[in-house]
């Protein structure tokens, strides 16, 4: 027995040995062959020009076998549209890599990996919509159809200084512009990997690192690409957030200042968002509308989250900070969620939140507000601290809507709402639902303005009462207890 496995193992290494003693040849003779493809510059034009469509010129080529296969690489690379002969992109170099296995195994070549070096892209989106690239449209840029093209089984892209401007005549302001310093892209049937890092430069400034995944089917004859899950993700440092707001919403905005740190995250499956999350440090912001200041933020920062949770959705917030006029809150933790009911008919949706200071949020309200909004529609200002605040809607499937609200505020105050109304600086406990609840005021110097009560603004030193109501058959009742007023010198109970 221990003869025969030694025969056998002699036999697989003798075997191995010839395997690896044929390969090495055909590496030697590849080898010595490549370099004569320096000769068919004029085929390797022609076959570019029958795969892209364009006419694709260049200095010198290169051809070698690194560890990852044989490799053809063009150099001083022009593309020119074929009816004018007008250079339309340049790159310093072009490479093209084989897959050594079909080559081998199945005599066919199949492209397995790209490389692009030292070109500038321009991106422009125009006043009807279209984007185009190279001052031509998208779908110029889409190989020919040939159907004996063999299908591609797998890529790899390699990306690398690669200078970009994107205009949009639909925003206004200046041409985004960034150096995609590295880009890798790795593209199997069932799975793609991104990774990249670009510097953003021109009247803006910061560094982006993004990365993607997505797994499905995203090759071959039943490929759909549009069923894949993704991961996508944005980190930026230093970033200079107004033109890349912009970009993103593909419209003017009204932040016109902010610096700082953003890191977006978001997955997919197919079109359907499934969660996304967002960690903000953005200092310095600042909102304007036709150049004129209207609201300013001196610190924004926390971790935001959404996530698509059957049979509902959940969005919160941690560590929430901001700052203004001298003030930053304590970190925040705040939610709210909504899901449908058991039985699908229902629905429940719950808020909370430690700590809200409603001016600051009111001052970003405002700065993204139209001004015919703040003008006409807005109160002058909402002021005041607003601790533990408890949320709860309950929608029963045909019944009437149901609620719990239960919160403690402090200088609680609306000025100048439409009609010249006016009650600020109150405090207190409230607690409510759809049957009733409680109002309990402790405050100090608050302001009333009713023009239809009050000839003048009145002004109280003190103020405490405890109310009570409850909606029954009959109507509202209510019940006040021990309230006590203080103005001028009087009081009153």
């Amino acid at each position: 027995m221990v003869g025969v496995m030694g025969k056998l193992l002699r036999g697989l290494v003798y075997t191995a040995a010839t395997v690896v003693i044929a390969l090495a040849l055909l590496v030697g003779l590849v080898r010595l062959l490549l370099p004569q493809l320096t000769q068919y510059q004029q085929e390797v034009r022609a076959a570019a020009a029958a795969a892209t469509g364009f006419d694709v010129q260049f200095d010198r080529l290169s051809a070698s076998w690194p560890l990852r296969g044989p490799e053809l690489v063009l150099y001083d690379v022009r593309i020119l549209d074929p009816g004018t002969a007008d250079t339309i992109a340049r790159a310093d170099e072009v490479s093209v890599g084989i897959d050594v296995v079909t080559l081998l195994v199945d005599r066919r070549v199949v492209p397995a990996s790209l490389g692009l070096s030292g070109t500038r892209l321009a991106v422009e989106r125009t006043a009807d919509g279209v984007f185009r690239l190279q001052g031509l449209p998208l779908e110029a840029w889409l190989p020919p159809e040939d159907e004996d093209r063999p299908a591609l089984e797998k890529l790899n892209v390699r990306l690398n200084d690669i200078d970009i401007s994107y205009s949009d005549s639909l925003a206004a302001g200046e041409p985004f512009l960034a150096q995609l310093k590295a880009l890798e892209l790795e593209l199997r049937e069932d799975q793609l990997v991104v990774e990249g890092r670009a510097d953003i430069s021109g009247g803006q400034s910061g560094r982006v690192e993004i990365s993607a995944d997505a797994t499905g089917r995203l090759l071959g004859p039943d490929a759909d690409p549009v069923a894949a899950e993704w991961r996508v993700s944005l980190a930026a440092e230093d970033i200079d957030l107004p033109p890349l707001a912009q970009l993103l919403a593909g419209m003017p905005t009204p932040l016109t200042a902010a610096t700082g740190e953003i890191t977006l995250v978001a997955r997919f499956a197919g079109r359907q968002p499934l969660a996304a999350y967002a960690d903000l440090d953005l200092r310095g912001m600042e909102f304007r509308h036709d150049g004129d200041l209207v609201e300013r933020i001196d610190l924004l920062a926390g971790r935001f989250e959404w996530e698509q949770r059957a049979p509902g959705w959940l969005f919160a917030a941690s560590d929430l900070r901001i700052g203004r006029e001298g003030r930053i809150w304590p970190r925040t933790e705040a939610t709210l969620s909504c899901s449908h009911g058991a039985d699908g008919g229902g629905r429940v949706c719950d808020a909370s939140a430690d700590f809200l200071r409603l001016e600051d949020l009111y001052a970003v309200f405002r700065g993204i507000a139209s001004r015919d909004a703040r003008n006409q529609l807005l109160p002058e200002d909402l002021r005041g601290e607003v601790r533990d605040v408890r949320l709860t809607l309950r929608q029963p499937a045909e019944l009437a809507p149901r609620f719990e609200l239960s919160l403690n505020f402090a200088d609680l105050g609306l000025v100048n709402l439409p009609g010249d109304i006016t009650a600020a600086g109150l405090a207190g406990e409230l607690v409510a639902d759809q049957a009733g609840g409680r109002l309990e005021l402790a405050s100090d110097a608050t302001e009333w303005q009713l023009p239809a009560v009050f000839e003048a603004p009145l002004q109280l030193d003190t103020l405490s009462a405890l109310m009570v109501w409850r909606f029954t058959d009959d109507g509202l009742r209510v019940l006040s207890d021990s309230v006590q007023v203080q103005a001028g010198g009087l009081s009153g109970t």
